[in-house]
C-alpha cells in the first residue's frame, strides 16, 4: 500500500512541480510522407528532489535523495485525498490517451504511403487537428490535477513546494546550459574535421 501511494504521490507532485508539460501540435505546412508525427509529450516525473527528467538521480554520490513526500510532511488525510484525486485524474485521462494513440496509428499508416492522394492529405490534416485538440484536453486535465494537488496542501507545504519548484528550475536551466555548451563544442569539432578533409 505504501509503495502504491508513493507512486501516486510522485505523479501528483510532478504535475505540481512542472505544471502542464504537454506539447501542442504546431501549425506548420504538412510534407508527405516525411512529416514528423505530432503528438503528446509525457509529463516529467521527479521521484526525488534533484532527479533529472531521464530518471537519473543528480544528487551527490553517497548522499541519500530527499523524497518529496518527506519534504512536504503530508498527513494521512492529505495522502488519502491525493490518492483520490489521482484516481479521478486517471479515469478522465485514460480515454483521451487511448484516442491519441489510435489517431497516431492512423496517421502513421497514412504517412507511410509513397504517393498519398488528396483525400489522404485531407485525412492527415484532420487527424493532426484532432490530435491537437486532444492534447489541449490533456493539458487542461494536468492543470486541473495540479490545482487539486495544491488545494490539499497547507500554507507551509505550499511554501516548501514553491522552493522545490525554484530548485528544479535552476537545475533544469543548468542542464540546459551544459547541453548547449556541448552542442557548440561538437559543432566546432565537426567544422574543424570538415576543413581538414577539404584541405587534404
Amino acid at each position: 500500500m505504501k509503495k502504491n501511494f508513493s507512486k501516486t504521490l510522485i505523479i501528483a507532485c510532478a504535475f505540481a512541480l512542472i505544471g502542464a508539460n504537454f506539447a501542442q501540435a504546431e501549425e506548420k505546412p504538412t510534407t508527405y510522407p516525411q512529416n514528423t508525427q505530432q503528438g503528446i509529450m509525457k509529463p516529467t516525473t521527479f521521484k526525488y528532489i534533484g532527479e533529472a527528467p531521464t530518471g537519473k538521480k543528480t544528487h551527490a554520490k553517497g548522499n541519500k535523495p530527499t523524497r518529496i513526500e518527506d519534504k512536504l510532511n503530508l498527513s494521512e488525510e492529505q495522502k488519502a485525498q491525493i490518492q483520490k484525486n489521482k484516481e479521478e485524474y486517471k479515469q478522465k485521462a485514460q480515454p483521451i490517451k487511448e484516442q491519441i494513440k489510435t489517431k497516431h496509428q492512423e496517421l502513421k499508416k497514412l504517412k507511410t504511403k509513397q504517393n498519398p492522394s488528396n483525400s489522404d492529405k485531407q485525412k492527415i490534416e484532420k487527424l493532426q487537428g484532432e490530435i491537437k485538440e486532444l492534447n489541449l484536453q490533456m493539458r487542461d486535465l494536468v492543470v486541473e490535477n495540479q490545482n487539486n494537488f495544491e488545494a490539499v496542501l497547507n500554507e507551509n507545504q505550499k511554501q516548501t513546494l514553491e522552493k522545490m519548484r525554484k530548485q528544479q528550475a535552476k537545475q533544469m536551466q543548468k542542464r540546459k546550459k551544459a547541453f548547449e555548451k556541448k552542442k557548440k563544442q561538437a559543432q566546432k569539432q565537426k567544422a574543424k574535421v570538415q576543413n581538414q578533409n577539404q584541405n587534404n
